[in-house]
C-alpha cells in the first residue's frame, strides 16, 4: 500500500491486535471486476490510440519523402529550363549575327561596294574568317 509511514504502522497496528474490523471502515466500496474491465477497457484505447500515433507518424513521413521528391523533381526542372533558356539565348545569338551579316552584306551592295572590300569589313566587324566571309557575301549578294 502506497501511505504515509503513520498510516501503515497504524494498519500494522491493528492487524497484530486482531482489531481489523475497523481497518476499512472509511474505504469506499470497490468493484474488482469493474475495474479490471475498466483498465482492460483503457489499455485497449491507449494502444488504439499508440497505433494511430503510428500510422499518423508515418504518414507524415511519407509526406515527407513525397516533398522532398517534389523539390527534386522542381530542382531538375529549374535546371531544364535554364539549359533551355540557354540554348535559345544561343540560337537568337547566331540569328541575330547571321542577319546583320546579310544587312551587312546588301548594304555594301547597295553603295555599290566591291566583293572585296564586302569581304574585309565582314572579317574586320563580324570576326568571320576569310573563306566564312567569302561564303557569306556569295550567299548574300544579289545579282542584279
Amino acid at each position: 500500500m502506497n501511505m504515509p509511514v503513520n498510516d501503515a504502522a497504524e494498519c500494522v497496528q491493528k492487524v497484530k491486535d486482531r482489531n481489523m474490523g475497523y481497518l476499512f471502515e472509511n474505504m469506499e466500496k470497490m468493484d474488482i471486476q469493474e475495474e479490471r474491465r475498466q483498465r482492460k477497457a483503457a489499455e485497449k484505447r491507449a494502444k488504439i490510440a499508440e497505433q494511430k500515433a503510428e500510422m499518423a507518424e508515418q504518414k507524415a513521413e511519407m509526406a515527407v519523402q513525397k516533398a522532398e521528391m517534389a523539390i527534386q523533381k522542381a530542382e531538375i526542372l529549374m535546371q531544364e529550363t535554364e539549359m533551355a533558356v540557354q540554348k535559345a539565348k544561343e540560337t537568337f545569338k547566331d540569328e541575330i549575327n547571321e542577319k546583320i551579316i546579310e544587312s551587312s552584306v546588301q548594304l555594301c551592295q547597295y553603295l555599290h561596294m566591291e566583293k572585296e572590300d564586302t569581304i574585309a569589313l565582314l572579317i574586320e566587324k563580324n570576326n568571320l574568317s576569310q573563306a566564312d566571309a567569302v561564303v557569306k557575301v556569295e550567299l548574300y549578294w544579289r545579282n542584279s
